[in-house]
Order: C-alpha cells, then sequence, then structure tokens
C-alpha cells in the first residue's frame, strides 16, 4: 500500500467517526414538548418535562422558583398545592446555554367555575347526564360526569346540590346519591341506603338533608333523612307530611316545601336542624312548587294552585314569610293562574306563568300585571336567576335534547341559546 492510499484511508476513517452526533452545537430548544403558553394541571396530577434539543448537552438545571429540583434531562412537576409555579430548565454545553421557563397553573379541576346543567333524563329507560358550560357561555361539555367515569350516572336526575368541593348528585328513580368532586366530576362515593324517592338535598351544620316521598302509595311515610356530611355515615330520619320537595337554609332553620308527591298539599315545614325536630308548619297556598330566600332574608314561597283536570281546581299564590317569626307577612293571589319556577337574585324576584316570566322587587305590594320577557321555551322546565341574566331550560316535547336560553334580564335581550341533554331541570353555578 503507498502512502497515498494510507492518506485517504485515513482521512476516510476520520471522516466516518466525525457523525452529526458528534459535533456540538450551541443548544437551541427544538420542541418544548408541550402545547401553549403555559399548562394546566388538576390538583394531583402531573406532567414529565423533556424539551427536544439540536444537540449534546452536558449539564441540565431545572429549578422551581429559585430551587433546583432535579439535574436530568427531563422533570417530573408534580401538583400538590394550587397555584401559578414557573419552572426553568437551563442546558449547557461547551458552545453555549440556552434556557426555556414553563408556566404551570395548578387548578381545583377542569370544571372549576361556569355553570352546571343537570339534565334529568328520560324516565326509567335510559340516563340522566350534566353538562357544562364556560362562564362565557362558549366552551359546552356535554355527559361530564360519564366522561370522568365512564359510567352513566344513574335514572332521574332530580337535583344538584353543591357543598365545600363536592356535588350530590341526588338520582331520584335510581334511589341513589352519587358524591363527586364537584371541579373534576371524578366520583368519590355513593349513598344508596335509607333513601326512598329522594329529592332535594341541602347542608346545615356539617350534616347533609335530603327530602325523601317514601313509598308513592303511602301518604304517611314521608321523611328528611340525616347524614353525616363528611362520613356520609346515616344519622336518623325526620317523620315530615306528604310531598316534601326543595328545602331552604336561614341560619339554623330549614324550610321544606311540600308539594304533595303524587297527591297535593300546602305546608312548608319548619325544622329546627339543632334538635332535628319539625318545630311548626307553615299553611301556604296549595301546591308549593318553589322557594327561594330574598336579600333581606326572608322566604318566598311560590304555589302553582291544584290543577283544573281534578275537578278540584285553585289557583297559584305567592308568599312571604317573615324568618325571624315564620309567619306568612304578604300574600299575593293569582286569579286564573298556575304559576312556577320562583327564582330570586339579590332583591328581584321571577316566576313564569307557562313560558312568560314576570319580575317584580321583594318591596311591591302588587304582583306584576306586565310579562317582562317572553321565553322561547315550548316546555319551560327550569328558571334560574344571577347575576343580572336568566337562565330558562326548555323541555320541548320532553323525550329529546332540551335548550337552555340565556337572558339578560335587564334589557330582556337572548344573549345564548344552548342545546342541552334530554328535561334540562337545572342550573348552578360553580363558583
Amino acid at each position: 500500500m503507498n502512502i497515498k492510499t494510507i492518506l485517504i484511508a485515513c482521512i476516510t476513517c476520520v471522516f466516518l467517526s466525525c457523525t452529526d452526533d458528534d459535533v456540538i452545537l450551541v443548544p437551541q430548544i427544538q420542541s418544548t414538548g408541550v402545547e401553549g403558553d403555559f399548562i394546566e394541571l388538576t390538583i394531583g396530577e402531573s406532567i414529565t418535562l423533556s424539551p427536544v434539543l439540536n444537540t449534546k448537552v452536558v449539564s441540565y438545571s431545572w429549578l422551581v422558583g429559585e430551587v433546583e429540583v432535579a439535574t436530568g434531562a427531563t422533570y417530573l412537576f408534580e401538583s400538590s398545592n394550587l397555584g401559578t409555579y414557573k419552572v426553568l430548565m437551563n442546558a449547557s454545553n461547551s458552545m453555549g446555554e440556552v434556557s426555556y421557563e414553563y408556566i404551570i397553573k395548578v387548578i381545583k379541576g377542569k370544571y372549576l367555575g361556569g355553570i352546571i346543567v343537570t339534565n334529568e333524563g328520560p324516565f326509567q329507560n335510559g340516563s340522566a347526564s350534566v353538562m357544562h358550560l364556560s362562564d362565557d357561555l362558549s366552551v359546552v361539555t356535554d355527559a361530564i360526569y360519564k366522561k370522568e367515569n365512564g359510567l352513566d350516572v344513574g335514572n332521574i336526575l332530580q337535583s344538584l346540590l353543591l357543598h365545600g368541593d363536592q356535588a350530590f348528585l341526588v338520582l331520584n328513580n335510581s334511589q341513589k346519591i352519587e358524591v363527586v368532586n364537584r371541579y373534576t366530576f371524578i366520583n368519590e362515593n355513593t349513598i344508596s341506603e335509607h333513601l326512598i324517592n329522594p329529592r332535594y338535598a341541602a347542608v346545615i351544620n356539617d350534616k347533609l338533608y335530603v327530602s325523601n316521598w317514601g313509598d308513592t302509595g303511602v301518604d304517611t311515610d314521608d321523611y328528611i333523612a340525616v347524614f353525616d356530611v363528611e362520613t356520609l355515615d346515616y344519622e336518623m330520619s325526620i317523620s315530615v307530611v306528604l310531598g316534601p320537595e326543595n328545602m331552604e337554609v336561614i341560619g339554623n332553620t330549614l324550610y321544606v316545601a311540600h308539594q304533595g308527591a303524587y297527591g297535593y298539599n300546602n305546608k312548608i315545614s319548619v325544622i329546627n336542624t339543632l334538635t332535628n325536630t319539625v318545630a311548626s308548619e307553615i299553611t301556604v297556598g296549595d301546591v308549593p312548587n318553589s322557594m327561594a330566600v330574598d336579600s333581606e332574608g326572608d322566604l318566598w314561597v311560590l304555589c302553582g294552585g291544584i290543577p283544573s283536570w281534578t275537578g278540584n281546581e285553585t289557583f297559584g299564590s305567592l308568599h312571604k314569610i317573615n324568618a325571624a317569626t315564620n309567619v306568612v307577612s304578604t300574600t299575593f293571589n293569582m286569579e286564573n293562574a298556575h304559576p312556577g319556577y320562583l327564582t330570586i337574585d339579590g332583591g328581584t324576584i321571577f316566576y313564569a306563568k307557562g313560558a312568560n316570566v314576570y319580575m317584580m322587587m321583594n318591596t311591591a305590594t302588587e304582583l306584576p300585571t306586565n310579562v317582562h320577557i317572553e321565553t322561547e321555551a315550548a316546555s319551560l322546565y327550569s328558571l334560574t336567576a344571577n347575576s343580572g341574566h336568566l337562565f330558562a331550560t326548555d323541555a320541548k316535547d320532553y323525550a329529546s335534547k332540551g335548550t337552555l336560553f340565556v337572558y339578560d334580564y335587564l334589557t330582556k335581550e337572548t344573549v345564548s341559546t344552548i342545546t342541552t341533554g334530554i328535561l334540562p331541570n337545572g342550573v348552578y353555578f360553580n363558583n
């Protein structure tokens, strides 16, 4: 072999051993490994930060705040506390250094804030559902219970109670209450005992109160079941008159409206929750179908009256109850009307006749005569006033998906129209 051949062989060998991988460049980030400007995690979640660089790196340093937490090519961030975190990655070699700052926001859950809409669902066949709307109503997430738990929630979602970090989903036909984290909607527990046709729930002094119809063929077995709200252990039942429905809390007193189940009633039970006994009963109009508390702490009760098809028709009425004395202080009688869906925003009272909404102040001495908002609902199914807006749900034909109409109740303009699940029966604010 001559000298020229040896030289060529040596040069070839050098080039073969000096591949692109051996060339050290000034480090640059080719990919951060995440999408968007910041990362949002639910408390308890974790993420591995693994940026892709253009060259070999000799040294890594990861800092959360001013504290170095890792020195490898990746970093596992675990979200154990709420807050916004700045995670700084420094990477260096003999040619230079590059840095990148990750912004990580740890929240209670993806459903924090916004609006929850409960959809009762078809009777017996099929499941109820729950949907979530963002605060600006632009993002709609359907069936969040099934999405987070992989299961249907149950049959006939009668009502929902938000308390602390939890939501209590009262399922009438399934005879249970599903307890979920209100911000993640992940199931935490189920109450399935001591409930017979449960309707509504309320919390006072760390006790969960649940209204129950009992056996609908028996008029004397209706009751309020009492559970420890932390452990969910059953404690006792309070016997009440026929048809307990929704409840309101004022101080240590629980007010229970008795619409009458499959019959008719005209009572409000006043329960002393310090002794868990019925202190008194307040007589109002027939079929008290909704209650609300105003900004002055007074209880308002709307009664729909007995329907005409019974042959014993009575008309609706609105009652103001002084919560200090538990005495009806004002009664407004309604001629030829069967009103429903009382809701109060501060001192402003709303109720419906058919699809038409009426508005009055809590200081009014007469009922309004003019319709305030003519909703677009074919079958109005719920009405909720909050922060200057009115949320009206439409059950349509009671078998198809419904609609949520949102109105600015001052301007009377329609703000948004959103498709819901079947029989949307409640709107709740997940703040």
